[in-house]
């Protein structure tokens, strides 16, 4: 007896927690792999404090994270607020786990088949262009 199995896309965004939502809002792949280095670096440096703070108006963090839709939220899903003693910080208490790795690490994996997606939509719709415009030729 052979059985079927529907896969449901909405099930599946149903089933995710608000870090996963919140994490695979973020289009910029840069902007992931910088949270995960981020995430990293805590988990393997639990008590060095210069990695539980992040200043807002650094370059590269406002670039990569201030102003990229949805990097807030994701931070703020997992722990990270403004400092209480200077409003330019985030920071973090507490243990961050190797759960929060893996939660970063699968929006990863779903950017980089969304982006594969994408380009391969993209080619096709070229492709079709390009063979609409020989036809008329």
């Amino acid at each position: 007896m052979a059985y079927s199995v529907k896969y449901s896309t909405t099930n599946a965004q149903e089933n995710l927690t608000p870090l996963d939502r919140a994490l695979r809002s973020i289009e910029s792949m840069e902007s992931l792999t910088t949270i995960n280095k981020i995430t990293r670096n805590i988990t393997k440096n639990p008590d060095e404090k210069k990695f539980r703070r992040l200043r807002l108006t650094n370059a590269k963090i406002a670039a990569l994270l201030v102003e990229v839709p949805g990097c807030l939220d994701a931070l703020g899903e997992m722990g990270w607020a403004r400092s209480e003693e200077d409003a330019d910080f985030l920071e973090i208490a507490g243990k961050l786990g190797f759960d929060k790795v893996r939660a970063i690490e699968s929006a990863i994996d779903f950017r980089t088949k969304e982006d594969d997606k994408n380009q391969q939509r993209r080619v096709a719709a070229r492709a079709k262009k390009a063979a609409q415009e020989e036809k008329r030729q």
